[in-house]
């Protein structure tokens, strides 16, 4: 096998590699994270030599380069890659989640606004608490389906009942699963 996975991998990743447009893409995103890795490089040379203002706005550029990528690039490359656990989870922010991510962002500009080390460690902690809830609820998910049985013929106006029945495929039963 030319990449070291299962054929559904190959098959993938031998698309992608045809993928021009993916390409160009991905070289774009390269280019703009190398030049705000220069930014931010800049920015301390700038600092050493007492110009605080202008050291700051080049420390700010590489977050909004990677804004900038993370909004515009990397979803359109992801929806290029062929999923074949299924259909992409959808994803939606609760009320929590903007506070959560509001909490990233006054953290992200104390971090940046005072070259802190710790900072920077807390929000690395808090965007990988992001990634592994991400999986941890991708895998308890996984193999659990959901299937809704409709009456035959219902009416305008009378009322319906609806049957949903969640099955677990897994061999280790996910406890906690439950329906409101």
């Amino acid at each position: 096998m030319p990449f070291g996975g299962s054929p559904p991998y190959n098959d993938c990743m031998a698309g992608l590699i045809k993928d021009k447009e993916a390409w160009r893409e991905f070289l774009i995103i390269s280019s703009l994270l190398l030049v705000a890795l220069g930014m931010a490089l800049l920015s301390s040379v700038v600092l050493s030599q007492s110009h605080i203002v202008l050291s700051k706005v080049l420390a700010g550029m590489p977050l909004l380069i990677a804004i900038l990528v993370s909004i515009v690039f990397v979803p359109r490359l992801v929806r290029r890659v062929q999923w074949q656990g299924g259909p992409w989870p959808s994803l939606g922010i609760m009320k929590e989640g903007s506070v959560y991510l509001a909490t990233i962002l006054i953290i992200a500009m104390a971090a940046l606004n005072t070259g802190n080390n710790l900072l920077f460690l807390i929000l690395a902690m808090l965007f990988s608490a992001i990634v592994a809830s991400g999986v941890i609820s991708r895998l308890s998910l996984k193999g659990i389906s959901v299937s809704l049985q409709i009456p035959d013929h219902p009416s305008a106006g009378d009322p319906v009942t609806f049957r949903v029945a969640l099955k677990n495929h897994n061999r280790n039963s996910q406890k906690g699963i439950g329906s409101k």
